[in-house]
């Protein structure tokens, strides 16, 4: 599912109980490293960081 959603642009996002979600993924062996940065512990840091990052897609390229 995730693989068709990036397709259409969408980032799959889970917020609540991370630990214990990162615990049952590792069990059924369906962890996998880049779903720490998508899994937060509450929705309000869920939408802090999804905040964090359109900001910076909508900024300009800084010029070096």
């Amino acid at each position: 599912m995730n693989v068709e959603l990036e397709a259409r642009g969408t980032t799959l996002i889970f917020a609540g109980r991370r630990t214990e979600f990162l615990i049952w993924l590792r069990q059924i062996g369906l962890y996998q490293m880049e779903l720490d940065n998508r899994l937060f512990p509450t929705l309000t840091q869920a939408l802090k960081a999804y905040r964090l990052e359109t900001t910076r897609a909508e900024l300009p390229p800084t010029k070096a």
